[in-house]
């Protein structure tokens, strides 16, 4: 799903052009590139006909998709994409993604800030899905488009292109003077995480000192933190046949 030039494989093809030459600008009279169509010539140039892979996914059965990212279905449905619907309320064991990183780009194009940095870790999770949610089967014509468009890592997938920015925004947060009692609690019930908790304090100074960020270490890493956050919501799907209507 993302690719670098293969420098190492080098043909050549036939150019045909004019031959360039500088002359002054008539506005700033600066040097102005021009081509004379009454000297053409023609040339053998390189040309790079290969790319390495280096990003790669394993092409899932399906994806899920929840109704409500309506612009993604419509823009499945124009591309011809085959698309299903769930037949009934359901849970399913799923493949999801955590964006770990996903800045946009400080300058729009066409309506839309790219990210250019993409990081995703996988889990799998038992997820309640809706009857009518959407079901996008890759075993068809239109699998590439499906693959390039869902998966977050490609680089003109959806998520890149800012679709689903929505999931990159926090909505639940904690009151320090509450939580810290419960903070307590929670580290006195998971020595693991108390003792990774002790480590980063003792390794980073600026986390030693900052009383919120301790907390907010201790929130990301419970029961109570927000599980939908930087949650990709396309699944991927491995299980088999689904009830479909």
């Amino acid at each position: 799903v993302a690719w670098q030039l293969d420098t190492s494989l080098v043909d050549s093809v036939l150019y045909y052009g004019y031959e360039s030459s500088y002359r002054p600008g008539a506005v700033t009279g600066a040097p102005r590139l021009s081509y004379d169509p009454s000297r053409p010539f023609t040339s053998y140039i390189p040309y790079f006909p290969s790319y390495q892979a280096t990003t790669s996914i394993q092409v899932p059965e399906a994806y899920i998709i929840p109704q409500a990212w309506a612009e993604v279905i419509e823009r499945l449905s124009v591309n011809e994409v085959e698309l299903g619907r769930l037949a009934r309320d359901t849970v399913l064991e799923v493949e999801v993604y955590y964006i770990q990183t996903g800045s946009p780009s400080g300058a729009p194009y066409e309506g839309h800030f790219y990210h250019q940095e993409v990081t995703t870790s996988p889990t799998t999770q038992k997820l309640a899905y809706q009857e009518g949610d959407y079901v996008v089967n890759t075993r068809q014509f239109r699998q590439p488009l499906i693959v390039h468009g869902l998966e977050p890592l490609a680089r003109d997938s959806w998520f890149r292109w800012n679709f689903f920015d929505g999931i990159l925004m926090q909505k639940e947060y904690f009151s320090p003077y509450l939580f810290e009692e419960i903070a307590a609690e929670i580290l006195e019930e998971d020595q693991e995480l108390a003792a990774e908790f002790e480590g980063k304090k003792e390794t980073d100074q600026a986390f030693a000192e900052n009383p919120n960020r301790q907390l907010y270490f201790i929130y990301t890493h419970s029961d109570y933190y927000e599980q939908t956050h930087r949650r990709y919501p396309v699944a991927r799907w491995n299980g088999g046949k689904l009830p479909l209507k």
